[in-house]
């Protein structure tokens, strides 16, 4: 069996395993989410570490427009991942395919990454008073009030998990333009709702 068909059959019982366990507390920090109220924190190795310094880089500030705030993944954390991407498919094709079917896994395999890139060149997180956009994995934009903001956990993989009364939740990126500003926001919004 060749090594695109393996590999997709790991990312498939992956998914079918991280997914619906993603529901609950015990198993997110198992897998490494912190809760961000609590003042956890995300730590990692040399290598979490420098790959946290590139995709960090790019503005401080949030872009204002409309009335809104807006924050983008910054252009480190775009760089990261279409780099990381692109040695992953170079990867495949170096080694090569041995029949049909590992032509329609890698085929697959660049349809998804072809997609995650676009995701991560596209997404922005927008704040207007209470009302909180972001694109969401499906590139919809969703729509929450932070007045119902619940939980905010940091992954460590650099994103938030946000979860709102309503029982939705929200994965956003950590490296956005503005940063601190959004965590500022998020941090302020749940220690009012906590009141």
């Amino acid at each position: 069996m060749g090594s695109s068909i393996m590999l997709l059959q790991l990312i498939l019982i992956a998914a079918v395993v991280y997914i619906p366990l993603m529901r609950f507390r015990a198993f997110r920090a198992l897998v490494g989410f912190k809760d961000m109220a609590r003042g956890d924190h995300v730590g990692g190795g040399f290598e979490e570490r420098c790959v946290h310094i590139i995709s960090k880089a790019g503005q401080d500030s949030a872009v204002e427009a409309d009335g809104a705030l807006v924050f983008r993944t910054t252009p480190g954390v775009r760089l990261v991942i279409t780099a990381l991407v692109a040695l992953l498919l170079f990867q495949f094709v170096i080694l090569g395919f041995a029949g049909l079917a590992d032509i329609l896994a890698f085929l697959i395999i660049v349809a998804a990454a072809i997609w995650f890139v676009y995701y991560a060149w596209v997404f922005q997180v927008r704040i207007r008073d209470t009302e909180f956009r972001w694109i969401d994995w499906l590139l919809r934009e969703r729509v929450q009030d932070l007045s119902r903001l619940q939980r905010v956990e940091q992954d460590s993989s650099g994103g938030y998990r946000l979860e709102f009364d309503s029982g939705g939740a929200a994965y956003i990126f950590r490296y956005v333009n503005g940063h601190g500003i959004l965590k500022d926001f998020l941090t302020a919004a749940l220690s009012i709702n906590r009141r």
